[in-house]
């Protein structure tokens, strides 16, 4: 299985919810190729932070982390595609509808209604508070695979 999280810029939430699931995944066993893409990338660097935030949540860096814009391969390879809002998958759904069945928020795929918070250029605080979202759904998403 392959996932990919979409989100904005790549930079912040998106990256969180990789390093999040490949955490999770890993310690449950769920064997998954997991990556993220941005829809309107700018940014050649994660966003501080989400950095701050993944090294206190799991001890991790993704400091290095480059964020990509998500491309038609991505969106093939991938079996399942998670973004962070409905106008994320709106957009995913337009460029690419012949994938459009794979294409869901994290929210709707985990049977809920909200979206994920953007917390670009925000404090540290909504990065956190974005994180306890993703973790939320991320565990979710593992009862359900």
């Amino acid at each position: 299985m392959q996932i990919l999280f979409v989100c904005t810029g790549n930079t912040c939430r998106s990256p969180m919810a990789q390093e999040i699931a490949k955490f999770n995944f890993k310690n449950r066993g769920i064997d998954a190729i997991i990556e993220s893409r941005g829809i309107y990338v700018v940014s050649k660097s994660p966003s501080v932070h989400a950095v701050a935030t993944i090294k206190s949540l799991l001890g991790i860096s993704i400091q290095d982390h480059v964020p990509k814009r998500v491309s038609r391969d991505d969106i093939e390879k991938a079996s399942l595609i998670m973004t962070m809002s409905p106008s994320h998958k709106a957009h995913l759904d337009s460029v690419f509808p012949d994938c459009a069945y794979k294409i869901h928020t994290i929210a709707e795929f985990c049977g809920e209604k909200e979206h994920i918070d953007d917390p670009f250029g925000g404090t540290i605080s909504d990065y956190s508070k974005c994180a306890a979202q993703l973790q939320k759904y991320i565990r979710k998403m593992e009862e359900l695979l």
